[in-house]
């Protein structure tokens, strides 16, 4: 994304998982940049009734999980122009789930 002193969007992940986890947001910033993730710590919540029952209904109907949250990224590249690349890490706070990447790509502008 080419920035003009800073931009923002939007993620929003979902929950995978049919247990309770918490999520801490490491930012790996390159020098020319600074990237900040909003929410830095976030839950989800296990999916109601039992998580041992993968087909309910006697059908071959996987489970649903809703729970979602939405990540506001703020870019603010320290370079009159040039390309930045930074990792976000999302660490599983008790290890239940691996650590999950996402690679943000910043250019600053004259």
């Amino acid at each position: 994304m080419a920035c003009v002193g800073s931009c923002a969007w939007t993620r929003t992940l979902r929950n995978a998982r049919n247990i309770n986890t918490t999520w801490n947001v490491t930012v790996n910033n390159a020098p020319d940049v600074n990237v900040v993730v909003s929410p830095s710590t976030f839950s989800f919540t296990a999916p109601a009734g039992n998580p041992d029952v993968i087909f309910a209904d006697g059908m071959e109907t996987p489970p649903v999980f809703n729970a979602s949250q939405e990540l506001t990224i703020t870019a603010t590249p320290n370079m009159p122009i040039g390309l930045s690349f930074v990792r976000i890490d999302f660490v599983e706070a008790n290890g239940l789930a691996p650590t999950a990447h996402l690679f943000v790509a910043v250019q600053g502008q004259p």
